[in-house]
Formats: structure tokens, sequence, C-alpha cells
């Protein structure tokens, strides 16, 4: 079986952005999953753009667990 994971690098790059955003980062960490979070943050900003960066870090901690999650969210400051 092919596992489709996105590499926890591709996954970094492309939430990046998210990051300068504290209200992203909150809703991705307390979300229950990465659809969720991208429903919560469209809600919250009404960007679908700044939606799909927190679905990004959304799968971040879901793929990698919460400790990879913070330890990305802690590089970028």
């Amino acid at each position: 079986m092919i596992s489709n994971k996105r590499s926890l690098t591709e996954l970094k790059i492309m939430a990046q952005p998210a990051l300068g955003d504290p209200k992203l980062v909150k809703i991705a960490r307390d979300s229950r999953s990465p659809s969720c979070a991208y429903r919560l943050a469209l809600k919250a900003t009404g960007d679908k753009a700044k939606a799909k960066l927190c679905r990004w870090l959304s799968i971040i901690e879901r793929e990698y667990g919460d400790e990879e999650f913070e330890r990305f969210v802690k590089e970028a400051k």
C-alpha cells in the first residue's frame, strides 16, 4: 500500500504563512480535524486562503502529533 501522507517538510512550507496569525494557530491547535479547522478559520476570517493555511497547520498536528506542531510554532517565533 502506498502512503499519500505528505512529508513534514512539505506541510511546514505550506503552513508557514499561517504562523503570522495567532488566531489561525489557535484554531488549528484546538480543532478536532483539519476540515473543522478550515471551517472555523473561514468563519473567523472570511478568507479561503487563510482557511487553507489553517488546515495545513492542523494536518501537521494530526499526522505528526502535538509535540511536532508545538515545535513548529515555536520555531517561527
